[in-house]
């Protein structure tokens, strides 16, 4: 029996599973959270195996609409002004790699929405593939035949009692519907699908040289911007020299955010460059270790404690030159091929893929439980989060299936009604007795103090002669 396909949005669950920030926390070593990933992934594709999936990843790689790109913008500005970044750079590229390293297909459609390419890609799988993804836009696409029942939100890992292998248990949406104001879209509004080439392997500065007008487009690639300027700026006499190297010599458009002190605020710095490069540099791209040493050495923040081994900035000039000398070499050379080639030696952890990160991690492991309803005895699943819930609210978990319970509820209800029978009067209990006015209390006089009884009877005897 073959496998059911599955295509999964990678990216919705990047921070919450692959690469665990929200778990680790932002100062985690880039180091450890790269190595974290790599056990995830392999855990996951595990698991599908297991659990009789075939995976599919579709992962961003650019935006269509001008609504899409205006808050891309907005959201790199914001990491500019506050100084921060949620994850390393090239996270996503990383995720891909390790992901291609472990045998999956990964889809990456430079210029196409990510939701359109898993849409696509699901209906072109067949009737009975499903959807991994947390947008609710998915079901704004009506050529998928029971979405209610194919797109799912999240999902957990169950573990057998007696050892057995870990499978996958899946969520559906509870809300099963688009969210206001989205449009749905048919098979015409999609692009047409090639799954040959939309799994080919890319390199985003390859991606650069093939479409120069829209160019190199990046964010804040450390949380240290403000302070020490982008590391984009930085290579970008290195980077004229790769482009140079890719055969390409006309101009390319080129677009990052800097921190301007005398305005504060950020500015844009984009515009075209030529590729005119200094011959030393184009040599250079071919020793991967002397191009880090260049770039460390003209980094202002290289000095500082907040670049050391493991932030996001020293990591971020790793990723940078790792990034273009892959694409300098070209053939089987990845960016995570040239990132560890960078790092021999320095860290172990990662090269041996050896993270420490307990898998399945705990808070997506699944409770199955078997239900206590007379003549039921049915399994049945309690998700992570909502064990997450339960405990944090202090309630127990559920001792029925939900069938059961649905039953119950509606024994209690009313015929095509929910809730309680409503009640002309309140019942009358044993104990009630009936209601009987009492007669007001009548309190004794206040004794008068004796100087006043005094006065009184010395008045009286006065009246009386």
């Amino acid at each position: 029996m073959a496998d059911t396909p599955l295509v999964v949005d990678a990216l919705n669950f990047l921070t919450r599973y692959f690469m665990p920030v929200d778990k680790l926390g932002k100062k985690t070593p880039a180091w450890r959270l790269l190595a974290a990933t790599k056990t995830m992934v392999e855990g996951f594709l595990e698991a599908c195996a297991a659990s009789g999936y075939s995976p599919h990843f579709v992962i961003d790689a650019g935006w269509k609409s001008d609504e899409a790109a205006k808050k891309w913008t907005k959201r790199r500005e914001a990491e500019c002004r506050r100084g921060e970044r949620a994850i390393p750079l090239n996270a996503d590229t990383f995720l891909a790699e390790l992901l291609r390293e472990a045998g999956a297909p990964v889809y990456q459609v430079e210029g196409e929405d990510g939701d359109d390419i898993a849409a696509v890609l699901a209906y072109t799988l067949g009737k009975n593939s499903l959807i991994l993804s947390e947008d609710r836009d998915m079901f704004r696409y009506v050529f998928i035949e029971d979405a209610g029942s194919r797109v799912m939100v999240d999902f957990s890992f169950e573990v057998p009692a007696n050892g057995g292998p870990v499978t996958l248990v899946f969520h559906p949406s509870t809300t099963q519907r688009v969210k206001d104001g989205v449009a749905d879209r048919t098979l015409l509004d999609m692009p047409t699908c090639d799954i040959a080439q939309w799994s080919s392997p890319t390199n985003k500065l390859s991606v650069v040289t093939h479409n120069p007008r829209k160019g190199y487009v990046r964010g804040c690639c450390s949380p240290w911007t403000r302070k020490f300027g982008n590391l984009h700026g930085i290579t970008r006499p290195l980077r004229l020299a790769a482009y140079h190297a890719l055969g390409h010599t006309t101009g390319v458009f080129e677009k990052f955010p800097e921190w301007n002190d005398d305005g504060e605020c950020v500015r844009w710095e984009e515009g075209d460059v030529t590729p005119d490069p200094d011959p030393v540099l184009v040599e250079m791209l071919g020793r991967p270790a002397e191009c880090l040493d260049w770039l460390t050495k003209r980094d202002p923040g290289a000095e500082d404690d907040s670049s050391r081994d493991g932030t996001f900035r020293c990591f971020a000039r790793y990723g940078i030159v790792a990034e273009i000398t892959a694409a300098v070499k070209g053939g089987s050379a990845t960016v995570l091929s040239q990132m560890r080639e960078l790092c021999d030696g320095k860290f172990e952890g990662f090269r041996g893929g050896d993270a420490k990160e307990r898998w399945p991690p705990t808070d997506r492991v699944c409770h199955r439980i078997r239900c206590s309803e007379r003549g039921c005895g049915a399994s049945f699943v309690v998700p992570a989060g909502e064990k997450k819930f339960l405990a944090e609210k202090g309630f127990g978990m559920p001792k029925r299936c939900k069938p059961c319970r649905e039953r119950a509820k509606s024994r209690r209800s009313p015929v095509g009604g929910g809730g309680t029978k409503p009640r002309d009067s309140p019942p009358l209990s044993v104990s009630a007795r009936p209601f009987r006015l009492t007669p007001p209390r009548t309190l004794p006089p206040r004794p008068k103090p004796a100087s006043e009884v005094e006065t009184i009877t010395k008045k009286m005897d006065e009246l009386k002669n």
